[in-house]
């Protein structure tokens, strides 16, 4: 019930006389204040993730959220040293830096080398049940926007922008790349990263072997599945879909046991690419597996390569943010 069209549908129709929102109001206290006075488009809208809230509750962690990292914090105050800040990566770690030092009184330019803002948070919302996902990153690059951050998009970040802005502080946010496993025989495969079958580049079947099920292998795999693909996905140690919130997880895993053509193999390691076959070991035990046309690697993320050693030489102080510093999730980065 995070959405305006649809409360009003309900009352309109005479469902209810009271509606209560919840989870929505984590990610914009001021909702309802903001749909009285007609601000809808200041709003930020609940991606319904389950990952600050309810994910983080049920570990014994503070209540949070991925699009409001102000929760539980004191309230931001305008600084009395403004300073030039270039921020560098577009994604959720750059642009939640970009907002609040803006907010803040800074003069923030925020620099992504593709045509868009979003970073990995662009391509999470093309998952299975992640729709709504891409409401929250629209308004969080609507917030960054409003702010009067100058954003520079299609461009590289090299010392000869840095010496151009000159800025007091330069946060680099340049997000994670995939880790490539060592494993024979993968350089003669068809492989994409989990970025770029995310981003949409080429898929060749009707087999595909899905290397590392953690939360984003096992959405890859449920994907696939639907698509009609004959998938199997493995991984090292258990349990599949790692780091998953708990109930999206389980609901991922319901309906991916409904389709006979996705097989998960937990405790499984891929050994070795051979002409005609690909040797797998599970629990100790060394199996063939018939060839696939593609490999998808979903294993794990490493930090982008940091900022050049003559950027540090043109400012004076440089800060190394989010998956850039160190892999962990959306809610770490914001």
């Amino acid at each position: 019930m995070g959405r305006k069209e649809k409360v009003l549908e309900v009352i309109e129709k005479g469902l209810a006389d009271l509606i209560a929102v919840g989870r929505p109001l984590i990610a914009d206290p001021e909702l309802l204040e903001k749909w009285r006075t007609g601000r809808e488009e200041e709003t930020i809208r609940c991606g319904y993730c389950l990952q600050g809230c309810l994910h983080r509750l049920k570990n014994g962690q503070p209540l949070g959220c991925n699009l409001n990292p102000e929760i539980g914090q004191p309230p931001l105050t305008r600084t009395d040293k403004a300073m030039k800040v270039l921020v560098v990566g577009g994604g959720p770690a750059g642009m939640s830096t970009a907002l609040y030092m803006s907010r803040r009184g800074h003069t923030v330019t925020l620099v992504e080398r593709k045509d868009c803002l979003g970073g990995q948070f662009e391509l999470a919302w093309k998952c299975p049940g992640k729709t709504e996902m891409k409401a929250g990153l629209e308004d969080l690059e609507a917030a960054v926007r409003r702010a009067g951050v100058s954003i520079l998009l299609n461009t590289e970040a090299n010392k000869e922008l840095v010496k151009e802005h000159s800025p007091d502080l330069l946060v680099w946010a340049t997000g994670a790349v995939q880790n490539i496993p060592d494993i024979p025989g993968l350089e003669q495969q068809y492989v994409l990263t989990s970025l770029e079958y995310l981003e949409g580049k080429e898929v060749r079947g009707p087999r595909i072997l899905v290397i590392g099920a953690g939360r984003v292998g096992l959405e890859i795999a449920e994907k696939l599945g639907k698509e009609g693909y004959e998938v199997v996905a493995t991984k090292r140690t258990d349990p599949i879909g790692s780091m998953m919130e708990v109930i999206t997880r389980k609901l991922a895993l319901m309906r991916i046991e409904k389709m006979a053509n996705v097989t998960l193999m937990p405790h499984t390691a891929v050994k070795n690419f051979n002409v005609g076959s690909v040797e797998v070991e599970q629990d100790g035990v060394t199996m063939s597996l018939k060839p696939f046309q593609t490999v998808i690697l979903a294993s794990g993320m490493l930090p982008a390569p940091g900022p050049q050693k003559e950027m540090y030489d043109l400012v004076s102080k440089v800060e190394i943010i989010g998956d850039a510093a160190q892999v962990q999730d959306i809610f770490a980065a914001v």
